[in-house]
């Protein structure tokens, strides 16, 4: 019996309004559902993957090829504006340019995860929580193997290994709870309020210039400065520096303040699916 077979045999779990839950209690419930469903979550992500590249001559590659172009585009230009070498700009900007990019896409495509699940969750039972978890797990399996192979690029082009490479994972499972949290938030949000796709990615647009990717925040006015550190994604582009490019002393903050967003981020989508337990399917 394959694994939709075995989804179509759970009964589906009607909700209960008048049944009162903490939020507590809704945590435990929620991971307790999400390794009862490991089996859907891991065949929902290779599935994913494969149909992505389904067709294409060449497949996979094509999450190498489409960041790495983009590097090779904005660097060659932005590297002639500032004055600055190819190589060692090229560099920089990868460090910074790859984790925006996981963090938008991930944000994006998981604010559409659950008008994208509309077939699934009105005929078997599956937890809400388990379609953003999907779509960000196949942006990080992207993510992950678009980091290694440009990684070796930006070797070949003159960088050094740094010992902080092996914190990588520490800083994905950050990104990975952070994209998640809001695309668990937006999800929700996406059902009834079907703009929010076009508002998010308008969004995602504007924050690439208020982000430090193509620059560093010393190059800015001092009074600019204080209103982009209330940009949460810059933290997170520093901290993927930091560990990437291992040229500067990293600070307990450095660390604690993109955890901080993750965790809350984390909290306020586990709350908002909480509050939708039962809505959603009625709305799709």
């Amino acid at each position: 019996m394959d694994w939709i077979e075995r989804l179509e045999n759970h009964t589906v779990t009607i909700y209960d309004s008048t049944t009162s839950i903490t939020f507590p209690q809704y945590l435990v419930k929620t991971v307790r559902d999400i390794l009862q469903y490991r089996f859907a979550w891991s065949n929902f992500v290779k599935t994913g993957l494969r149909i992505r590249y389904r067709r294409s001559v060449l497949g996979f590659f094509w999450s190498l090829l489409n960041p790495l172009i983009s590097l090779v585009v904005i660097a060659t230009a932005f590297s002639f504006l500032f004055n600055r070498d190819i190589k060692s700009f090229g560099i920089f900007l990868f460090a910074g340019m790859l984790p925006y990019q996981y963090i938008s896409t991930s944000i994006q495509q998981a604010t559409l995860s659950l008008i994208n699940a509309e077939g699934y969750l009105k005929k078997v039972y599956l937890p809400q929580m388990l379609f953003p978890l999907i779509t960000v797990s196949i942006e990080t399996v992207n993510f992950i193997f678009s980091l290694f192979a440009l990684y070796i690029i930006a070797l070949f082009f003159g960088a050094t290994f740094s010992p902080t490479v092996f914190l990588l994972p520490i800083v994905i499972l950050i990104f990975f709870f952070f994209n998640l949290g809001l695309g668990m938030f937006l999800s929700v949000l996406n059902v009834f309020f079907r703009d929010t796709p076009n508002i998010v990615t308008v969004l995602f647009s504007a924050l690439f210039y208020a982000t430090p990717v193509i620059y560093t925040l010393d190059r800015l006015p001092e009074n600019l400065q204080r209103i982009f550190k209330l940009n949460p994604l810059l933290y997170f582009v520093k901290l993927s520096r930091l560990v990437i490019l291992g040229d500067a002393p990293m600070h307990f903050w450095d660390w604690m303040i993109p955890i901080i967003f993750a965790l809350v981020a984390l909290l306020i989508g586990c709350w908002m699916m909480m509050k939708s337990e039962g809505k959603v399917v009625y709305r799709l």
